[in-house]
C-alpha cells in the first residue's frame, strides 16, 4: 500500500535518492481537483456542487421563515415559542454532514441527500437569525396597528414583519 503513495526508494521517511517527477506525476494522476477526460475539463461535477448549494439554500429560507416568526416571543406566547426555538436549536446542533446521512435511506447518496441536508441545516441557522430580527422590532407600528382593531396576524404582517423586511431579504 505505501509504494502506491510513495515512489520506488523511499522507505518510511529515508530518501536516499528521489526522483522529485515520480511525485509530480502522482499528483498529476490522483490529487489534481479538476480531472480531465477525453480532454475536457469536467465541470459537470462544479456546476452540480453549486446547485446544490443554492438550491438547498433557497429551499431552507421558507422553513426558517416560518420557524423565525413562530419562535419569536413577540408572535407566539411563552410557552409554545419554546417549542419552535427548541426545534432550531436542535436543528442547528446537528452539523449537514449528519442531516445528509440521516437523509441517505430517503435518496441514496446523491445530489438530492445533499440538498436536502443543507436546506435543513439552511433552516435551523436562519430561523434563529429571523427570530432575532424579529425580538428588536420597535413597538410603535405595533402600538399603532392595535389601535386600529387589528387582529393578531395583522399585527403580525404589517406591524412586525415590515420592519424587519430588510433583514430577512440580506
Amino acid at each position: 500500500a505505501l509504494g502506491d503513495f510513495f515512489p520506488p526508494g523511499t522507505l518510511f521517511g529515508v530518501i536516499p535518492f528521489v526522483d522529485v517527477s515520480q511525485y509530480w506525476a502522482f499528483i498529476q494522476e490522483r490529487n489534481l481537483l479538476l480531472q480531465f477526460q477525453d480532454g475536457n475539463p469536467v465541470l459537470g461535477a462544479v456546476f452540480v456542487t453549486f446547485a446544490m448549494g443554492f438550491v438547498g439554500t433557497v429551499l431552507g429560507i421558507p422553513g426558517a421563515r416560518i420557524l423565525g416568526v413562530l419562535g419569536s416571543e413577540r408572535v407566539t406566547p411563552y410557552p409554545f415559542n419554546f417549542i419552535f426555538r427548541g426545534t432550531m436549536s436542535v436543528i442547528r446542533a446537528i452539523p449537514a454532514l449528519v442531516w445528509a446521512l440521516i437523509y441517505i435511506p430517503l435518496g441514496g447518496v446523491s445530489p438530492f441527500t445533499a440538498t436536502l441536508a443543507i436546506g435543513t441545516d439552511t433552516m435551523g441557522n436562519l430561523g434563529r437569525l429571523f427570530t432575532d430580527a424579529l425580538e428588536e422590532v420597535e413597538d410603535g407600528p405595533i402600538e399603532a396597528i392595535e389601535s386600529t382593531g387589528a387582529n393578531s396576524p395583522q399585527k403580525v404582517v404589517f406591524g412586525m414583519l415590515s420592519q424587519v423586511f430588510t433583514p430577512f431579504i440580506a
